[in-house]
């Protein structure tokens, strides 16, 4: 969860740049066609590259981590029962799931703890 900020920093700016390609022929194009002699090979060279700008999908952030799984709680603390983990990644599919995925890491950090951070 660490890098989840610059990651999240990295594909802004990725989508921003196909955002702008967008929207300056989007610009160029209305101009082509707002002039006295519209060129017409011109506007539909702009359309075409106009509809593939479009085409192009931006990058959607899957945010993120694997966990470790308590086999009883994770308040559970005894050397021969607890030792065990299992591993379980988690996902957020909304800003929602986010804010519990960062709920579950810290809980796991600060409650869980028991020679690496686990849940339950």
């Amino acid at each position: 969860m660490m890098g989840v900020k610059e990651f999240f920093n990295y594909t802004n700016k990725k989508n921003g740049a196909l955002k702008a390609e967008v929207k300056s022929l989007g610009e160029k194009l209305k101009k082509l066609q707002e002039a006295d002699k519209p060129d017409i090979e011109a506007i539909r060279k702009t359309e075409e590259e106009l509809a593939i700008a479009k085409q192009k999908k931006p990058f959607k952030p899957i945010f993120g981590c694997e966990m470790y799984v308590a086999e009883r709680t994770m308040h559970d603390k005894t050397k021969e029962l607890d030792s065990r983990r299992y591993h379980l990644v988690v996902l957020a599919k909304n800003e929602k799931g986010y804010h519990n995925l960062i709920k579950l890491v810290s809980r796991s950090w600060t409650d869980g703890f028991y020679n690496k951070p686990r849940t339950d």
